[in-house]
């Protein structure tokens, strides 16, 4: 097992991704903390980590605020003695909409979560990091990251920012063996895609299922990624393997290159 009695804390654990990630961690030997805004919903992945015969701990955390971030932290300090893995899952999709259309309260609530909780949650994680001389720190950046697909500006924004964060937090944390990476999801076939797939094939006056198909055609391998195939970089990163890896970003997406599609034109512009 590659992170044989490792302890994770994995923000935004309890579905999607996250719970992916959480579960092959635990397959692999670690324990794992459950960071959730809400403890309830995290308790179910909590049970199946110890299903799998490795500890597990919900904490509420909201990635936003300081204060919560750094109370989840010590938890899970109080709870197992260290933190060797971060991962920084937690996220939020964006109301699908032009840039000259996009509210500056939504575009406040799209970097909060996406770019202000990974800085957060590094922020105290890293502190515990150097005085253990050693971490790992796994950032999902996305697709989005490397591209720019129309009508979610802000989500594209705070991506882009994650992959510099990741960067600069690399060089930062080099000197205590601390290894800082992304990854860069393509589309991933959860609640969360299906939920913005359907929003913007509204917008853009077209069938769901139309842009579905229309986008699993795209990727090269054929189809949707899947939550496991993120966990399996999410692995190599935490591991040893990756032992000589810092700020880099991992694409994960099939062979997919970016997302694109122009919208219709609009006709309410004067």
């Amino acid at each position: 097992m590659r992170l044989a009695d490792k302890v994770a804390l994995v923000t935004g654990a309890a579905r999607g991704i996250g719970r992916g990630i959480a579960l092959r961690f635990a397959d692999e030997g670690a324990h794992v903390v459950v960071a959730e805004l809400d403890v309830d919903t995290a308790q179910v992945t909590v049970g199946e980590v110890e299903a799998k015969g490795r500890r597990a701990l919900a904490v509420e955390c909201n990635v936003t605020q300081a204060a919560s971030v750094q109370a989840a932290v010590d938890r899970a300090l109080d709870e197992f003695g260290r933190i060797d893995i971060l991962v920084n899952n937690a996220g939020t999709g964006q109301r699908v909409v032009e840039t000259v259309d996009l509210d500056e309260a939504e575009w406040d609530r799209v970097l909060a979560v996406n770019i202000t909780g990974v800085f957060l949650c590094s922020k105290y994680v890293g502190r515990q990091m150097m005085r253990q001389d050693s971490g790992k720190i796994i950032n999902l950046s996305s697709i989005n990251g490397i591209s720019g697909p129309p009508l979610v500006s802000a989500y594209n924004a705070a991506k882009w920012a994650v992959i510099g964060f990741t960067k600069t937090l690399a060089v930062e944390l080099a000197p205590y063996h601390v290894n800082v990476n992304a990854i860069c999801p393509g589309p991933v076939d959860t609640d969360f895609q299906k939920a913005n797939m359907a929003e913007r094939a509204a917008v853009m006056g077209i069938p769901e299922a139309d842009l579905r198909e229309r986008l699993r055609q795209s990727v090269p391998l054929g189809r949707w990624t899947r939550p496991a195939d993120i966990a399996s970089a999410a692995t190599f990163l935490a591991s040893d393997d990756s032992v000589h890896m810092t700020g880099e970003h991992l694409v994960v997406s099939g062979g997919l290159g970016g997302v694109s599609g122009v919208a219709p034109k609009r006709r309410d512009i004067a």
